[in-house]
Parts: structure tokens; sequence; C-alpha cells
């Protein structure tokens, strides 16, 4: 009887799962089984409760968690626009501004300037092309805007002996250029190696820039440079002056060429000082270039070498002193 009760008991339940209960753990809700377990001891049924609690999984209610806040997202920075860059203003080009040749401060080295004794020249031809333009200032003088027929010039008082047959003077006066007045004497100092002021002051203080001009009296000096005919061959012989008063070109051509010949030292009769000076400048002294350029316009006047009087009765210092300041007043010719 008694064990048939034993076994009845196994049979009905062997564990009996009693009530689920909710405990809090930590804060949270969870579910917790709380079993009992029947067992035999000392021949009698008794339920054994340990009271431990166990988590079953897959027990509990369903809990809807709650919800959870979505992240806030994080805005995308703002991409700081780029400002467009800024064109550096391109500075407006500076206009080059050539010079007005008369209005080249006085003292100022020109385009055509003083050579050494013995250089080599340019042809009339190549310094045209060199020329710079200025219109006319002397109307009357486009009446003397010749080019003579090739004549053989014969320079006074030069010693063909002393100079370069390259240099050829006689040979080189032409007269072949055709411009204004101040482009002439452009011209003439630039075939002859001559500083284009110097010729522009010795112009003036010999004729006021006219062709037209001619000294009557005595010597008989025609044109631009004051040709004297007394001592200078300018032909044909009739009418006096011949191509040095017709042709205002042939004038300058003349003029220079002589004042070269002077430069180059083929004028052995003015002495020792005037020949140590051309030995000098051809050295490379610029005060001996300075005082030969100078004493070859001089002598174009007195006919010594610094010394002398010219046919107006003024010294060769009072005549250099006035082209001095003509030359440096040039701007207002």
């Amino acid at each position: 009887m008694k064990a048939a009760l034993v076994t009845a008991a196994v049979l009905v339940a062997f564990v009996l799962t009693a009530r689920i209960v909710e405990a809090a753990v930590a804060g949270d809700k969870q579910c917790v089984t709380q079993q009992q377990e029947l067992r035999l001891r000392n021949g009698r049924l008794v339920w054994r409760d340990d009271g431990a609690a166990r988590v079953t999984a897959g027990t509990c209610p369903a809990v809807t968690p709650a919800p959870t806040a979505s992240p806030t997202a994080t805005p995308a920075p703002t991409a700081s626009p780029t400002p467009a860059p800024t064109a550096s203003p391109t500075p407006a080009p500076t206009a080059t501004v050539t010079p007005v040749p008369t209005a080249t401060p006085p003292g100022t080295t020109t385009i055509f300037i003083r050579t050494r004794p013995k250089t080599a020249l340019l042809s009339g031809n190549a310094c045209a092309a060199l020329v710079k333009p200025r219109a006319e200032n002397i109307p009357d003088n486009n009446n003397f805007k010749v080019i003579p027929p090739p004549t053989l010039a014969i320079l006074d008082g030069v010693d063909s002996t002393t100079y370069p047959a390259t240099q050829n003077y006689n040979g080189r006066i032409d007269g072949a250029f055709l411009g204004s007045t101040d482009e002439t004497i452009q011209w003439a100092a630039c075939k002859w190696g001559l500083d284009e002021n110097d010729l522009r002051a010795k112009a003036y203080v010999e004729s006021s820039w006219r062709q037209r001009t001619i000294n009557p009296d005595g010597e008989y000096s025609v044109g631009l440079m004051q040709v004297n005919q007394e001592y200078h061959v300018c032909l044909p012989a009739n009418p006096r002056g011949g191509f040095c008063l017709s042709s205002m070109s042939y004038n300058a051509d003349y003029a220079a060429a002589w004042q070269r010949a002077c430069v180059d030292g083929g004028m052995t009769w003015l002495g020792g000082d005037y020949l140590t000076t051309v030995t000098n400048a051809a050295a490379g002294s610029l005060t001996a270039l300075e005082r030969i350029h100078t004493g070859c316009i001089g002598v174009w006047y007195s006919g010594e070498w610094y010394t002398g009087k010219g046919g107006t009765g003024n010294t060769f210092d009072e005549y250099i002193a006035e082209w001095r300041a003509r030359r440096q007043q040039h701007p207002t010719w």
C-alpha cells in the first residue's frame, strides 16, 4: 500500500511548477519562475522550496520596450561658401612716351653724339632712316629743299695725307636728303659722327636756321651754316655760293664734313696742341673729345685753334660762349 502511494505521487507530478511572480531586479522588471519540487523525504511526500530564482527565457510576457529616441542626426556641416577669387586688377600698361627730340633736357646725350677721331661713319641712306621726324619750323626753307646733281666737293684747309682714305670726305658730300630743317641737321650729324645739338646750336648762331641768309660783306658766307666763299669752294661758281646756297641739305652736308675732317686730325696747320688733342680723344679721353669737337666748331668761325677772331669781330671765346648758350636753350629753337 505504501509503495503504491509513492508510485502514484511520482506519476502525478515529478516537478510542479508553481506560480509566476514578478521581481524587481536592478531596476528592471523581469519574469522570475519559482520552482518547487515534490520529493520523497523519510517516506513522506514533501514540497521542497529552495527559493532559487531562475530566469526562464521565453516565459515572460512580451514587454514593449520604451521607444528609444531616434538619435538626433548630426546635421552635416554646412560648407562655408568659398568666395570666388577676386581677380587682382591688372594694372593698365604704362604708355611709353617717346620724347620730342627738341625737348631733351640740356646736356642730355641724344641719338647722334660726338664720336672719336677716325670713327667709321654711317652712310647717308642709313642715317636718313634714323632721323627723328620733326615738322618744318622755318617755312621759307622749303624753297631750298633741293638735291643737287653729283658734284665733287673740295674741302678747304684739309691735309688729305693725314686722314684715312676710307673717310672719303669729298666724295661723300652729296646733299642727298630731303626733310625739314631739323631733320636735315640730324641727318648731317649722323652722317659725319657729330652731335646733333652741337650742329643745331651752330646753325642758330650762324643763320638763325635760315638757309636764305647771306653775309655779303667781305667773305660772302651763305646758307644755314654760313659757308664762307672766300675759302670754301661750292660749285657751281655762278651764282656765287653754288649748291651751298641753293640746297639746304648740301650746305649742312658740306659744313659737317669739314668739321669731321677737323676732328679726325686733318688740319695739321692748327698746331701741336690740336694734334695732341686729336690723339688723346682717339685714345678715349672724354676731356679731349669735348675739346676737339668744341675747338673745331670754333675754328669754323675764327680759323684758329682756341684763339683769333671771326669776320663779325667776335673772338673765338665769344663765339663759343654764344654757341654754348644756344646749345643749352635748344628746346626753344
